[in-house]
Formats: C-alpha cells, structure tokens, sequence
C-alpha cells in the first residue's frame, strides 16, 4: 500500500532514547485533516535530505519538512540542561538529523549564531515565514469571498473537526476569520470561536460546538445572536454530521439556528442561553434581565 504523503510547516525534530520523532503542523493529513498539529509522528524508519528539505519517513507516512518552515526556538519549553545536552549531539554523529538538533537546540539558547548552518537556516526561514503568510493572506481572501455570499453568516470548511478549523464570517460590512481555541474539558473538549468588538464598527461573534464521535460530528451548544446562518462544506472523503443532519464529502449546507440546540444546563452561560431558557414564563426572563 502506497504511504501518505504529508507537508508539514512549523515542524520540531525530536530524539528520545536514540530514537528520531517528528512534531509540527500538517498541511493535509489524511487522517487528522486539514493544518493539524502532529504532536509525535512513530519512530523513524528512513529518511534523506536532500535541496533543503528533509524527508521523514514512518511507518505509514512520508512527511516533507522543508528547512524553510522549520521552527526556530523548538524547544523553547525544555529545561537548560535537556537544551545543552541536544547541542553536543554532532560530537558524535555526523547525520543530518543530530545536525538539524544541534542547530534546533542552539538557536534556542540564541547562541553560535554565525555558524554557517545556523546562518543558512536563519536565512531561509525568514523567507519561508513570509511564504507561509502569503499562503494564508489568499486563503483567508478565498474564504471571505465564499462568506461575502451569504448574510450574517459564518463559513467553516470542516477538515479537522476534533481541533477545529479556521471560520470566515460576514456581517453587513465587515469580514475577517477567526481561528478556533480548543477547550480541554475533564470529560469533553469544545472548540471555541470567539471574537471581541475593539470598536463601535466593529463586530463580536461567539460559536462553539462539541466535537462528536471519531472527529466526524459537530455539535453545536452556542451561536451569538448575529450569526444568522452556518455554512459549513464537507472537505473530507467521508460524511459528517452537523448537529443530527448529515453532510456529504464535498458538500457544501447551510443552516440556521431555528432546531438547532444552543446553551448548556446553566441560566449564566454566554448570551444569557441556555437549555432551559425556553421553559421560563416571559415574566421571570424579564425579571432577570
């Protein structure tokens, strides 16, 4: 069986007990989705580097690391001694992986800055971080485009559902995206889309949904006020689900909130909805405002 060929951008090389992982995000990960973070590839079983981009093999897939998109300060959260010792791992080994550590690490530190790998990775990946803003500038651009053709909506492509995929929204005059927050809850994540007015023109939008099943069924529990319709397209190979209606790969609905579920089991959750807001007499909700 062919193995999947994944692009991966902001990558980590990382070594334990001897043994070569991989972290970073992928482009079009056949399982996880769309820009998903990778947070540890299987071990690796063959590699070559070959024109500035390594490529990293495992078990199933073949991931492509351009120098260019590697993180710079990969192990920014390790302790001092784990970094120093990372830096003295081409003492004893002359492979392009211990090489790319040893730079990873040292760039860390912010140290041997004019070592000539050091130098070179600098300079490619500054202009890679310029590639990798362009690439997203135009498709924030195609995806407001799609947005600007529906009123007080907002537009999801449903790729990565258990993480969450960038929302373009569209509200009178105003559009942009919102990338999504995900909240680890104790027995359910949620993901969050959450923007805030910074000024009188400005708009606020507050979604959330929970992610269901394997990563294929969205579950809505909020949508603010203004958001009058969600579209949401399909770009996986297999159905998901929106609330209780089914959505086909490459489809493209689009829904509103009359029948879908908002609020949790709280009078004081946001937007003042809850699941029982609709059991009170009109007097006790005036009564609470």
């Amino acid at each position: 069986m062919d193995k999947a060929v994944v692009n991966m951008y902001g990558w980590i090389l990382n070594v334990h007990n001897e043994q070569y992982y991989l972290s970073g995000i992928a482009e079009n990960h056949p399982r996880l989705g769309r820009n998903s973070y990778v947070y540890q590839t299987s071990t690796l079983q063959k590699f070559s580097f070959e024109e500035d981009e390594l490529t990293f093999e495992t078990q199933n897939t073949i991931y492509k690391c351009p120098l260019k998109y590697m993180h710079t300060e990969p192990y920014i959260n390790k302790v001092p001694e784990y970094i120093e010792e990372l830096t003295k791992r081409d003492e004893v080994s002359s492979s392009i992986l211990d090489k790319i550590i040893v730079a990873s690490a040292k760039l860390t530190m912010g140290v041997d800055l004019d070592n000539e790998f050091m130098a070179h990775i600098l300079e490619v990946t500054k202009n890679g971080k310029m590639e990798r803003e362009a690439i997203e500038k135009a498709d924030d651009d195609r995806m407001i485009k799609i947005a600007k053709e529906y009123d007080d909506c907002i537009y999801i492509e449903a790729s990565n559902i258990n993480g969450g995929d960038k929302l373009a929204y569209h509200f009178g005059n105003e559009c942009g995206t919102v990338e999504p927050d995900v909240n680890v809850g104790t027995y359910q994540d949620s993901i969050l889309y959450m923007k805030y007015r910074q000024s009188e023109e400005d708009v606020a939008l507050d979604f959330r949904y929970f992610p269901r099943g394997s990563g294929n069924c969205i579950e809505t529990y909020s949508w603010s006020d203004n958001i009058k319709q969600v579209v949401i397209k399909n770009t996986r190979d297999f159905c998901i689900k929106f609330n209780d209606q089914e959505i086909a790969p490459g489809e493209l609905k689009v829904f509103t909130p009359e029948g879908h579920r908002q609020g949790l089991i709280s009078p004081d959750c946001y937007n003042g909805k809850s699941i029982l807001f609709d059991i009170f007499p009109e007097e006790d909700k005036e009564k609470s405002v």
